[in-house]
């Protein structure tokens, strides 16, 4: 309740004007439903004291507006066209919605509005002391009972104010303000979770958590990036003038409280869960100091300046009804807001674990491996990127490990840099890693090229095909292993000329070519045949003495010696 008060001569002035806005365009009605339970209006449900009554409120500034009303009862049961709808709370226990659709029947527009009201229904409900007084007001709490009189969602043995702008929100703040003609009232989640002692619109994370189970929804309350300065408001705004406006509501931070350098309003929907309040057009954040006597400026005064402003005590939130910031997301006359002034929390960054540096090598499988440890258990995030060196293909960049393949690099080696950044979605941990490329010698290849057979007394010439993925620089020695002893003549290059030996008969040499690329030896080897080529003898021909046979004895002569030449050269063919 707001007590501090400082009053010197207060009247009314002698003047007095009133302004009367006339409009000719139709505008849609403003809906709010109340309850009742044996003609007493409450919030909380006995579910043994007899029938429920829900009425439908309706406000239109357009009078000849008539309409269809349809009622819904947690989703489930339908009744229409009856502005009162009554039930029994015998059979039912928790929390239940009651929905009401009113729909224009009678005009081009057919504006309709849609609301919601939470119910909480109670098996039974305690006998109050007739000697107690809760809430301070000279009653007892047997007197003032269960009934909600002025219809904020406090029952009224625990409500000591009942001025309708003014909602409690705990002990440690005062209540919450708005414009006089508006209606403040606990929001779904303090009405969900009220357990008939609660007496304010203050509400935790698990009283979330409980109203999502009770809805059968998933889980989002948690919201532990930040660290609340207020209490978490739970409140409804309604009595709007017109559907779609934007209203004030005045936050006064506790005793000793000031909104501190980089604050932020967080709110909360069941569909997104947290988020940070949405500043645009009609959604705006503001914050004043409160004067000597420790209130805050009225809502809309010029006191209030835009942001939220480090050192100020007093917040206010203007908030359109069907806006970014109203829970139900529907221009229907109600705002609903859970919300609460909070700041980042204090976090300490991820500590990463991973070696400076490490070696490979070239053309290998490498696993970079790391780790992350929180001292506030948030879930962490990884991204690798390479830095430097070579490029590869790396893969899992977005986890603790790493894995690429290993280039080829040269006889010195090359390295490789790389980065891990690990967050725990407030803070980053960098660190990284040089990883040294080793070289990997591979032994050349070689091969020799050679025909299988030579004759004796040939000029045989034998070359070798050697090649060196290193590039390195090759050195060649040539040596016999087997057969008649030939001179081999540059036994350091590439290829070695020498001359057929002559052989009694057919016989075999084997030569060998080591290839070193200053590292390994590489070994080849070929065998040839050397063939024995025979002695052919002509034999003396006779004397003709007719003078025409040494003619004949010539020509024979001739064709042996041809013969003997293409003897010789028989055949060659190609080493493998």
């Amino acid at each position: 309740m707001l007590t501090r008060l400082s009053v010197s001569n207060a009247v009314l002035s002698e003047n007095i004007q009133l302004a009367l806005m006339v409009y000719e365009e139709n505008f849609a009605p403003r809906v709010t439903i109340t309850l009742e339970q044996n003609d007493v209006p409450i919030s909380v449900i006995d579910g043994g004291n007899g029938e429920v009554t829900a009425t439908v409120n309706i406000t239109d500034v357009n009078q000849n507006d008539t309409y269809s009303v349809t009622w819904s009862l947690d989703g489930v049961n339908e009744f229409s066209d009856n502005e009162v709808f009554t039930f029994d709370p015998s059979l039912m226990v928790g929390v239940y919605s009651l929905e009401v659709l009113v729909e224009e029947n009678n005009t081009s527009e057919q504006f309709s509005v849609s609301i919601d009201k939470t119910v909480l229904i109670k098996t039974t409900l305690e006998m109050l002391s007739g000697t107690v007084d809760s809430d301070g007001d000279g009653i007892s709490d047997a007197d003032e009972g269960y009934s909600d009189t002025d219809n904020d969602g406090i029952v009224d043995f625990l409500d000591d104010n009942t001025v309708i702008s003014l909602l409690p929100v705990n002990d440690e703040i005062e209540p919450l303000q708005t414009l006089s003609h508006l209606h403040l009232s606990l929001g779904d989640i303090a009405l969900a979770n009220n357990d008939v002692m609660s007496n304010g619109a203050g509400v935790t994370t698990e009283d979330i958590a409980t109203y999502l189970g009770n809805l059968q929804l998933d889980d989002n309350s948690s919201d532990e990036l930040f660290e609340a300065i207020t209490p978490l408001i739970n409140f409804n705004v309604s009595g709007l003038t017109q559907s779609g406006d934007s209203v004030p509501v005045i936050i006064e931070l506790a005793e000793g409280v000031t909104i501190p350098q980089g604050a932020v309003y967080r709110k909360y929907n069941v569909e997104s869960g947290w988020f940070d309040f949405v500043v645009d057009s009609k959604n705006t954040l503001s914050s004043a100091y409160s004067d000597v006597n420790g209130n805050c400026p009225t809502p809309l005064s010029s006191d209030y300046q835009q942001g939220l402003n480090d050192g100020d005590n007093c917040l206010q939130l203007l908030i359109e009804d069907g806006g970014a910031n109203d829970s139900d997301g529907s221009a229907n006359g109600i705002i609903k807001d859970p919300g609460v002034l909070a700041k980042v929390a204090s976090n300490d960054a991820p500590v990463i674990s991973l070696a400076s540096s490490m070696s490979a090598d070239e053309n290998s499988n490498v696993a970079i491996i790391a780790s992350a440890t929180d001292d506030e258990n948030d879930a962490l995030t990884y991204l690798w990127q390479q830095t430097s060196g070579d490029a590869v293909n790396i893969t899992n960049v977005d986890s603790a490990t790493l894995n690429f393949v290993a280039p080829n690099v040269g006889t010195s080696g090359s390295t490789l840099s790389f980065e891990l950044t690990v967050s725990d979605g407030v803070s980053d941990s960098v660190a990284s890693i040089d990883i040294t490329i080793e070289n990997v010698n591979q032994a050349p290849t070689v091969s020799i090229l050679a025909l299988s057979a030579y004759d004796e007394g040939e000029i045989v010439t034998i070359t070798s095909n050697v090649a060196d993925v290193d590039n390195d620089n090759v050195t060649y020695l040539w040596s016999q292993s087997t057969g008649p002893n030939v001179t081999l003549t540059d036994v350091t290059s590439s290829s070695i000329i020498f001359t057929a030996p002559n052989v009694s008969a057919d016989a075999d040499i084997t030569l060998s070519l080591i290839v070193n690329d200053g590292y390994v030896d590489t070994r080849d080897t070929v065998t040839i045949e050397v063939k024995n080529v025979p002695v052919v003898t002509t034999p003396t021909p006779e004397n003709d003495s007719s003078g025409g046979g040494g003619g004949g004895s010539m020509g024979w002569s001739l064709l042996l010696l041809g013969f003997t030449l293409i003897s010789r050269r028989a055949y060659f063919k190609k080493a493998v």
